[in-house]
């Protein structure tokens, strides 16, 4: 995927969002490192092609937390 094609969907998911009244916030791969606050439901990981160790083990962790993930 080139990084357009990235981007178009990211913006397309925070639209869909958005529509929906659905609050959300965009977060980094920095920010995913460093680990998700506990107050989201859902984690939406719209092209996510290659994760670090960290980035997975937080992931399984907010998973096991209860929270969701698309």
């Amino acid at each position: 995927q080139d990084q357009q094609a990235y981007f178009d969907l990211s913006r397309k998911w925070q639209d869909v969002l958005g529509n929906a009244g659905v609050n959300h916030s965009v977060i980094s791969d920095e920010d995913l490192e460093a680990g998700l606050d506990v107050s989201y439901d859902v984690l939406v990981l719209p092209s996510a092609v290659c994760l670090s160790q960290v980035q997975k083990e937080v992931i399984l962790g907010s998973l096991e937390a209860g929270m969701g993930v698309v």
